[in-house]
């Protein structure tokens, strides 16, 4: 028998030569730690996904269409077409919640005894109102809107000779033709606003600081029904010295009348 150094066996000897899978592992990772790799940076890239996702659909959502003035100027248009009267919006923007809208610095002109609008105070400011439209509703024939108005004032005025500064409020005519929908306030909600009454004939006044009002449609009665609050209000009759006034009341808006709950007196 010989002593001399015989070929290593690749059956004999499993060490002896390398699999192509051995050669291509790295040294000291076993398989599953590549797997868990493979796992961390698959996530990693995930979230990087996500978040490019996330970052389009602020973008998207939360544009500030006061950008374009063609849709600021379109809305101011048809507003004051609608009201006959002068109405200005600082600016508009989409909000990241579908359906929510902005407007701000908004101003709905006045008008003086001889029917002026650049010399009269404004019959309506609001620093924001915020509308959402629920998307559900416009596959309805009626679409349905809540509407909430921060930092509000309303001033409305009544000259001698039966005049006033309020803007045309509703349609004169109804449309004849095919309508495909039609539009309902379902909840308004006023808060931080200021009412001012002041008739320039008798003279008297009321004014009405820190009042905040809630409006909601009663479909069973077909009507809107609400409540309203202001305290630190004051009464001003010709000469007399002012009296201060506190109001907490429910009332129904019944076409075009005010109904206050638990008295017989209606406003037209």
């Amino acid at each position: 028998m010989s002593d001399a150094p015989h070929a290593a066996d690749p059956v004999a000897d499993p060490v002896a030569d390398p699999t192509p899978a051995e050669l291509a592992a790295p040294a000291g990772r076993p398989a599953g730690t590549r797997r868990r790799a493979i796992l961390r940076w698959t996530k990693r890239l995930f979230a990087v996904f996500i978040a490019l996702l996330v970052a389009v659909f602020v973008s998207f959502f939360s544009i500030d269409l006061g950008r374009y003035p063609g849709l600021k100027s379109l809305a101011e248009r048809e507003a004051s077409k609608y009201l006959e009267r002068p109405m200005h919006i600082g600016s508009l923007h989409a909000l990241i919640t579908p359906g929510e809208f902005e407007l701000r610095d908004v101003v709905i002109e006045g008008r003086t005894a001889d029917g002026k609008t650049a010399e009269a105070r404004p019959f309506f400011t609001a620093k924001r109102i915020r509308v959402h439209v629920p998307w559900w509703t416009l596959f309805k024939s009626r679409v349905e809107v809540e509407v909430t108005l921060n930092e509000w004032k309303m001033l409305v005025e009544t000259f001698p000779g039966r005049g006033h500064n309020l803007p045309k409020l509703t349609p004169k005519t109804k449309s004849t033709g095919p309508r495909r929908f039609s539009t309902t306030v379902r909840f308004a909600y006023a808060q931080n606003g200021e009412f001012e009454f002041e008739d320039h004939g008798t003279p008297w006044s009321v004014r009405a600081p820190n009042l905040n009002f809630e409006l909601v449609r009663a479909e069973n009665l077909n009507a809107y029904v609400g409540k309203a609050q202001f305290r630190g209000g004051t009464v001003q009759i010709q000469k007399f010295l002012p009296m201060s006034t506190d109001l907490t009341t429910r009332f129904v808006l019944d076409g075009g009348k005010v109904v206050f709950r638990g008295s017989p007196q209606e406003l037209d």
